[in-house]
């Protein structure tokens, strides 16, 4: 799972260190590391903490090589985010996202999950998945969100005996994704084309 680790890990961490950048969490964070760093400091200062600032992404596998976490990490620290993603047992054809989580309030509404979401999404087509299945509880408004961004389709619900909770199953079609590209947003026009023409 997962076969070109590099890529994804170099595209990951990139693209995650930019988006913190763009939302000025880079400069925050900056200064939880950096104790030499103060509201005094110069601008060139302030630059290069953030430019040391290392943000690194880690899969780990497991289950016979067909389950990994990917593993989202400040200066091989502090966990930002995660996600799981595992064969469906029975079905080489089937992936099942779970566990995508951003850790902390402060990346919480920054883009983050998104992000996230939608290389988990290029990761599974670029491993020749098929088809995307996720759980996840119906009260959690956020993921409910970003489920219907990226097209996923409720194909069942249920109350989970052990929790009580109300539990949504989703399926997604990796053949009819519409990505938008990590490093160049596209205009809702322009999406909406090329959902029209993958139809």
């Amino acid at each position: 799972m997962v076969r070109n680790k590099s890529k994804w890990t170099n595209l990951i961490s990139e693209s995650v260190k930019e988006l913190l950048g763009k939302k000025s969490l880079l400069k925050k964070m900056a200064f939880e590391y950096n104790d030499y760093l103060d509201e005094d400091s110069t601008k060139s200062e302030m630059e290069a903490a953030m430019d040391d600032l290392e943000i690194s992404c880690e899969f780990d596998t497991y289950l016979d090589d067909n389950s990994v976490t990917c593993s989202i990490k400040v200066n091989e620290d502090e966990e930002l985010a995660r996600f799981d993603l595992a064969e469906l047992f029975g079905c080489c054809g089937v992936c099942v996202l779970s566990d995508l989580t951003v850790e902390t309030d402060d990346h919480l509404n920054k883009g983050l999950g998104t992000l996230l979401h939608g290389i988990a999404l290029d990761i599974m087509r670029d491993d020749g998945y098929s088809y995307a299945v996720c759980t996840d509880v119906m009260t959690n408004r956020p993921s409910m969100k970003l489920l219907r961004k990226y097209g996923w389709k409720k194909t069942g619900e249920f109350i989970n005996n052990r929790t009580g909770r109300t539990i949504g199953v989703f399926g997604l079609d990796l053949s009819k994704v519409v990505r938008i590209p990590v490093k160049k947003k596209l205009s809702k026009k322009v999406v909406k084309k090329v959902a029209q023409k993958r139809r």
